[in-house]
C-alpha cells in the first residue's frame, strides 16, 4: 500500500510521511526532478526557484541531475529508438531457414545485436553442442557491427575467451556466428551458488583479467563486461562472451550506432556515460565494477531507481565503501572505480597484479591518493619532531626484536615484525631520507633495521616474506654505501647487503619464476652490480647488470606495463652504460656501448612516462636518460648536441625540484648539471661563461653540506664541484681566487679517500684534485709546491690495483703523469720531463686506440704527444719533437673531421701548428 501524503508548502508537491527523513529527502528530490525535467530548458530555472523553496542544496542537487539527465540524452545510449527495442526483443519469433546444416535446440539468450540459440550440425561433425548468433536486423551499420564482432572473435585465441568455430549467412542473407558453447552460469549466479572464498574468488577474477588483457593486446576494448557476459563453467574456468559491441582501436570501428547496445549502464565507465573516447580503461572500470558486485553482491550505487539517477551517480558520485573486504581490497577497487581514467590501473595486467600482490601480502599500489604526499609534507614540517620519532621507533625495534628470540617462533609476533620492518625499511626511512641532517638517524635506523632483517632471513616460511627480504636488504645496501643515492659512505657493508639480497634471490628464483621473484632479484643483482662497480670490480659489475637486464626485459615482456619493473629497468641501463664509457668514471672504455645502453635508458623511459605521466618517478627516470645522453654525446665530441641535451635535463630537473621543495636528491642533480654546463663552456674555451655555472654548482653543495655534514654525496660532488671551479678561474686568467677551491677540494677528497680506501672513485678524485692544484701552483709560479702535489697525484694513481679493464685509472695517470711533466719541466728537468711525458703517452695511447668513439681519449693523448714534442724541442731534438707534433695534430684533425674538435682543442691544435713550423726552421 502507498504512503499516505501530505502537500509541501511553497510546491504542492507530495511528500512522505514516512518516518526516514532520508528517505522524504530522497522522495522529494525525485519528485521534484520528475516534474522539471519535463519542463523547457528555459522554464526550469524559475519553477526550480519556487519549488526549492531557497533550499540551495536541494537546488544543487537536482540542477546535477537535470545536466547527467542532458548528458544522457545526447548519448544514444540512453535514447536508442524503440523501434530497435522492439526488433530485438520480437526476434525469437522471426523464421529460422537456411542454417546451412544447422540444427536448433532452443533459444538461450538476445541482445541488442541479435538472438543466440543452442544448436548441432545437422550432419553430427561436432561432438559438442555449439551457440549459434544470428543477427535479426537490415540497418546497414548494424550488419557492419556484427561482421566486425566476426573479426574481433576471431582474432582472439585464448582459454578463457569463448573461441569462433564458424560463420556463414541464413537464406535471408541475415548473418551469423557459431561459437564455442560454454555450460555454465554468469559469474554472479555462480558465485552466490558456490560461495568461493576471497582467495578462490580473486583468483577467478585474475582469469577475466588475463582474457580482457588479450583482447586489449589486440587492440580490442570489450565495453561490456558484466556478470552476464562471463559464464563460469563447473570446474570453475570462467569464459568471457560476446564482442558485439567490442570496439577496434586501430580506428576501424564504426561510428554511426553507440547505443544501448555499446553498453550495460549498470557496469558502464563514466566516460561511456558522457560519450568520451573509449579507451582499455572503460573496460578497466567495468571490471571494477564487477569485481564489486561478486565481492558484495550489490552494485557500487545506490538510490538510482532512474536511469538520470544512474548516469549521475557513475560521473559524480563516489562508490559505496565496501570495508567488510579490508582496506587494501577496497583501495584496488577504488582505484579502478576512478572517475578520471588517467587516474585508474594504466592497464588491465596492472590490476590483476595488485590484486596478486593483496593475495601474497605485498604492498598494494592502490594505496590513498595522498598519504606519501602528506607524510613527506609532514616529514618536511615536523623535522625535530620526527627525529625524535625515529629515535623512540629504533628502540621500540630493539624491543620487539628481543621479545621475538623469547617467542621464537610465534606467528602473530612474527607477523607483526614482519609489517613493523617494512614500514621501518621503506615509509619511516624515506619519509626522512631526503631531509637535510638526517645521516645520524638513518644511520641508526640502518643498523638495527638490519639486525632484524637477519632474523627473520633466518626463519623466513615463504616466498612472499623472501621476496620482502630481497627487497628489504637491496633498499638497506642503498642506504649505506651505495653511490648512485645519498648513502653512509658504508661501501664493504652496504656489498655485505646487496649480496645477501642476491643470495635470497637466487635461492627462491629455483623455485618460484614468477614476476615478483624475477623483479626482486633483479634488482638485488642491480645493487650488487652498482657496488663491485664502486669497488672497482667493473667485469663482474657488468655481468651483475647484464643478469638484471635480462630479468627485467622478461617482466617487460610478460608485463609491459609494470611501472615498478620499468623504472627499476631504466637505471639499470644507465648505471650499465655508467660502467661501459662513462667519462669521469671508472668504466670499461667502450663508449659506443655506453651510448647503446643509455638510448635503451631513454626508451624504456619513455614507456613509463606514457604509463605514469604524473608520477614523480617516471619524469625522473627520464630525466635521468636525458642527462645521460647529453654527458655521452659531449665525451663524443658533439657538444652542440650535448649543450642541447643538457639544459633540456636542467629544465626537467628544475621542474620536478619545483614539485618537491625539499628533496634535496634534486638539488644535487641541478648542482650536478650546472657543473656539466661549466665544464662543457670550458670545452668551448669560455672559462668566463662557465664560472657563474661552477659558482652555482659549488653554493648549492656547500648549502646541503652544511645542513647534513655527514652526508658522503654531498661531500663526493662538493669535491668534484671545487676542482672544476678551481679549473675554471685558472683558465680565466685568475689562479688566485681558483688556490683556495683546490685547497678545500684536495682536503675533501682526501677525507673521503680515508673514509673509503676501497672506492676507486674516491681515490681518483683524491688524485685529481692534487693535480689540479698541480697546475694552479704553476700557473702562480710555485714551482717546487706544484711539483710536490703533480707527485702525489701520481704516486697515489700508480699504487692503485685496479682491474685491467679500467680506463679510468690509466686515463686519470696519464692526465697527472703530463702535469707532473710539466712540472719538471718548468723547473727545467728536461730528460724527467721528457721521460713523464712518454710514460702519458703509454697509458694513453692504447685507450684512445681501442675506443675510437671517445674524444675525451684521443685530445688528452694529442695534448701529451704536444708536451713531449715542447720538450724534445728544448732538448734540441727538433726531428722527434716535428713526430711528436705531427702526431698531435694528426688526432686533433681527426676529431676535426668527425665534426668532434673542441673549441679549446683548436686553440692547442693552433698552438701547436706554430710550434712546429718554428721547429722547422732549424
Amino acid at each position: 500500500m502507498a504512503e499516505p501524503r501530505s502537500e509541501i508548502p511553497c510546491t504542492g508537491l507530495p511528500v512522505s510521511e514516512n518516518n526516514d527523513p532520508a528517505e522524504n529527502v530522497a522522495s522529494r528530490e525525485r519528485d521534484l526532478f520528475e516534474l522539471v525535467i519535463d519542463l523547457a530548458p528555459a522554464s526550469r530555472a524559475a519553477f526550480l526557484e519556487k519549488a526549492c523553496c531557497g533550499d540551495s542544496q536541494l537546488r544543487v542537487e537536482i540542477e546535477e541531475l537535470l545536466a547527467a539527465a542532458d548528458r544522457a540524452a545526447r548519448n544514444p545510449a540512453w535514447n536508442l529508438p524503440a523501434l530497435h527495442h522492439e526488433a530485438f526483443a520480437s526476434a525469437e519469433s522471426l523464421p529460422l531457414s537456411g542454417l546451412d546444416g544447422y540444427e536448433i535446440l532452443e533459444r538461450i539468450g538476445a541482445g541488442g545485436m541479435g538472438v543466440v540459440y543452442r544448436a548441432t550440425r545437422k550432419d553430427h561433425q561436432f561432438s559438442k553442442v555449439v551457440a549459434l548468433k544470428i543477427a535479426h536486423f537490415s540497418q546497414p551499420e548494424l550488419v557492419q557491427r556484427f561482421y566486425q564482432e566476426r573479426q574481433i572473435v576471431g582474432a582472439l585465441e585464448h582459454p578463457n575467451i569463448a573461441r569462433l568455430l564458424d560463420v556463414g549467412s541464413t537464406e535471408d542473407g541475415s548473418p551469423f556466428l557459431v561459437m564455442e558453447f560454454v555450460d555454465g552460469m554468469p559469474i554472479d549466479r555462480y558465485v552466490a551458488a558456490q560461495r568461493p572464498s576471497t582467495r578462490t574468488l580473486l583468483a577467478l577474477f585474475r582469469k577475466i583479467c588475463g582474457a580482457v588483457a588479450h583482447a586489449h593486446h589486440n587492440l580490442i576494448v570489450h565495453r561490456d563486461l558484466k556478470p552476464a557476459n562471463i559464464l563460469v563453467t563447473p570446474d570453475g574456468e570462467p569464459k568471457l562472451l560476446d564482442f558485439g559491441v567490442a570496439k577496434l582501436l586501430d580506428g576501424t570501428s564504426p561510428r554511426t550506432v553507440e547505443g544501448a547496445s555499446a553498453m550495460t549502464p549498470e557496469y558502464a565507465s563514466p566516460e561511456q556515460i558522457e560519450g568520451s573516447i573509449i579507451t582499455t580503461a572503460s573496460d578497466i572500470y567495468s571490471a571494477g565494477v564487477l569485481l564489486y558486485r561478486i565481492l558484495s553482491g550489490r552494485l557500487p550505487y545506490r538510490h538510482t531507481e532512474s536511469a538520470a539517477g544512474l548516469a549521475h551517480a557513475i560521473v559524480t558520485a563516489p562508490p559505496e565503501s565496501l570495508t567488510s573486504v579490508g582496506a587494501d581490497l577496497e583501495n584496488i577497487i577504488q582505484m579502478a572505480l576512478r572517475k578520471e581514467p588517467a587516474r585508474r590501473y594504466s592497464s588491465i595486467e596492472q590490476f590483476s597484479e595488485d590484486i596478486q600482490r593483496y593475495l601474497e601480502g605485498f604492498p598494494v599500489l592502490a594505496r590513498p591518493d595522498t598519504r606519501g604526499y602528506r607524510l613527506a609534507k609532514f616529514a618536511a614540517r615536523n623535522r625535530g619532531m620526527l627525529m625524535a620519532a625515529a629515535s623512540v621507533l629504533i628502540a621500540l625495534v630493539g624491543g620487539i626484536v628481543t621479545a621475538t628470540h623469547a617467542q621464537h617462533r610465534a606467528e602473530r609476533r612474527f607477523d607483526q615484525l614482519r609489517k613493523l620492518s617494512h614500514a621501518v625499511v621503506f615509509d619511516y626511512h624515506d619519509a626522512i631520507e631526503t631531509l637535510p641532517g638526517s645521516t645520524s638517524v638513518r644511520r641508526r635506523l640502518v643498523r638495527d633495521a638490519l639486525e632484524y632483517l637477519d632474523s627473520l632471513a633466518a626463519e623466513a616460511p615463504d616466498a612472499s616474506l623472501q621476496r620482502e627480504l630481497i627487497d628489504s636488504y637491496v633498499r638497506i645496501s642503498q642506504d649505506q654505501g651505495n653511490s648512485y643515492y645519498v648513502n653512509l659512505g658504508e661501501t664493504a657493508a652496504a656489498l655485505v647487503s646487496a649480496r645477501k639480497a642476491v643470495t635470497l634471490g637466487e635461492d627462491l628464483l629455483k623455485r618460484d619464476s614468477s614476476q615478483f621473484t624475477r623483479q626482486s632479484v633483479a634488482a638485488a643483482l642491480a645493487s650488487e652490480g652498482d657496488l663491485e662497480y664502486a669497488v672497482g670490480q667493473l667485469e663482474p659489475a657488468a655481468e651483475r647488470y647484464s643478469r638484471a637486464v635480462g630479468l627485467g626485459e622478461s617482466v617487460m615482456r610478460d608485463q609491459p606495463s609494470n611501472a615498478a619493473n620499468l623504472a627499476e629497468l631504466a637505471t639499470t641501463f644507465r648505471h650499465w652504460g655508467d660502467l661501459s664509457g662513462a667519462g669521469g668514471m671508472a668504466n670499461l672504455g667502450r663508449t659506443a656501448d655506453a651510448l647503446r645502453y643509455y638510448l635503451r635508458a631513454r626508451d624504456v623511459a619513455d614507456k613509463l612516462v606514457l604509463l605514469r605521466p604524473d608520477e614523480w618517478t617516471a619524469r625522473k627516470a627520464r630525466y635521468s636518460a636525458q642527462f645521460k645522453l647529453a654527458t655521452i654525446e659531449i665525451t663524443t665530441g658533439h657538444l652542440a648536441e650535448g649543450d642541447r641535451d643538457l639544459h633540456l635535463a636542467l629544465t626537467m630537473i628544475e621542474q620536478i625540484a619545483a614539485g618537491n621543495p625539499g628533496n634535496t636528491h634534486d638539488q644535487v642533480e641541478i648542482a650536478n648539471i650546472s657543473g656539466r654546463l661549466g665544464v662543457l663552456s670550458l670545452s668551448e674555451a669560455k672559462p668566463r661563461d662557465a664560472t657563474p655555472r661552477m659558482e652555482r654548482s659549488v653554493a648549492m653543495l656547500e648549502a646541503l653540506q652544511r645542513k647534513d655534514p655527514e652526508a658522503v654525496l654531498f661531500r663526493h660532488f662538493l669535491a668534484v664541484s671545487q676542482i672544476h671551479l678551481a679549473t675554471t678561474l685558472r683558465l680565466s686568467g685568475d689562479p688566485a681566487r681558483a688556490l683556495p677551491h683546490n685547497l678545500t677540494a684536495v682536503a675533501l677528497s682526501e677525507a673521503l679517500s680515508a673514509s673509503g680506501p676501497k672506492e676507486t672513485e674516491f681515490r681518483v678524485d683524491n688524485a685529481c684534485a692534487h693535480r689540479d692544484l698541480a697546475e694552479t701552483l704553476l700557473a702562480l709560479h710555485d714551482g717546487p709546491r706544484a711539483m710536490k702535489h703533480a707527485e702525489k697525484s701520481v704516486a697515489i694513481l700508480t699504487g692503485m690495483t685496479g682491474m685491467p679493464s679500467d680506463v679510468s685509472l690509466p686515463a686519470a695517470l696519464g692526465t697527472a703523469l703530463r702535469t707532473y711533466g710539466d712540472t719538471q719541466a718548468k723547473a727545467n728537468l728536461l730528460a724527467d720531463a721528457l721521460e713523464s711525458y712518454s710514460l702519458s703517452i703509454s697509458r694513453l695511447d692504447p685507450l684512445a686506440s681501442r675506443d675510437p668513439a671517445n674524444a675525451v681519449s684521443q685530445s688528452d693523448l694529442a695534448w701529451s704527444l704536444a708536451r713531449q714534442g715542447d720538450c724534445l724541442a728544448r732538448m734540441g731534438r727538433r726531428q722527434a719533437s716535428s713526430a711528436a707534433y705531427a702526431r698531435a695534430t694528426l688526432l686533433w684533425n681527426g676529431l676535426q673531421n668527425h665534426q668532434a674538435l673542441t673549441a679549446l682543442d683548436a686553440a692547442r691544435a693552433h698552438e701547436v701548428a706554430m710550434l712546429a713550423s718554428e721547429v722547422m726552421k732549424f
